[in-house]
């Protein structure tokens, strides 16, 4: 029997049309999927800062941190080598920010990238040298303006009474999302206390997620493919049906 060239090329061509809609079909399908299906990440360390091995009682501006050339600092506290940090996870021991009373006395970081990151968390270790604060004095406060205006961020309340003054690690401090995808991020701690209470920081760490860009097609695209996808089922069933007949 002579064979029909013409036939089993068209027969081709319908097999092909039949197969490219399959694919388009499957990988709309896909992607609805993958849109529907939420995503986590476990939060990242943005920085960490131990306060550097300072020899002995060092300014702010002389002192060596460890994230010197990367942020920067600044204030009128100092850097202490003496009560080092213990009795946390991590507690880094050496140097130490001491703030010391007079109502004013602070210290910041400044050029903290957040830039890519969201859900922002802040830790970190202090002391006060007073049994009776519940560390209310210390003011925590942020910057999304180069400085020129400051939020509180609020502190947890600190136990106080006997033997409450030694280290501890605060956590679990949340920044608000105005200062997420930001260049240059502001963190400044006060001692608000006229007299009395001082305090030492150590083993501050700014923690966040990490932010996933999703490119998800448009709404219309979607339509558009599913235009190409359904003719499948209608061309598929006839073509399969003739291929029995034949």
């Amino acid at each position: 029997m002579k064979t029909n060239s013409k036939g089993r090329k068209n027969s081709t061509d319908r097999l092909h049309g039949v197969l490219n809609r399959f694919v388009v079909f499957w990988g709309v399908l896909l992607l609805v999927i993958l849109r529907a299906v939420p995503s986590s990440a476990a939060l990242t360390t943005i920085f960490s800062e131990n306060m550097g091995t300072p020899s002995g009682t060092t300014s702010i501006a002389a002192n060596t941190f460890e994230n010197s050339g990367t942020l920067t600092y600044s204030g009128s506290g100092d850097i202490r080598n003496n009560t080092f940090s213990s009795g946390y996870a991590d507690a880094s021991g050496d140097g130490n920010v001491f703030l010391t009373t007079g109502g004013t006395k602070n210290f910041q970081i400044a050029s903290i990238s957040t830039l890519g990151f969201s859900d922002l968390v802040i830790s970190f270790g202090a002391i006060k040298n007073i049994n009776a604060s519940t560390m209310s004095e210390l003011i925590l406060r942020y910057s999304i303006d180069g400085g020129s205006s400051f939020s509180v961020l609020p502190i947890p309340a600190q136990s106080a009474g006997t033997g409450t003054s030694n280290w501890r690690l605060i956590s679990g401090i949340d920044l608000p999302t105005n200062a997420e995808g930001i260049s240059d991020l502001r963190l400044e701690w006060v001692n608000s206390a006229v007299a009395g209470v001082q305090f030492r920081l150590d083993d501050i760490k700014l923690e966040g997620t990490e932010t996933v860009i999703t490119v998800v097609p448009e709404p219309s695209t979607y339509v558009a493919a599913l235009m190409l996808a359904i003719p499948f089922g209608v061309h598929g069933v006839r073509y399969w049906r003739n291929r029995k007949q034949d």
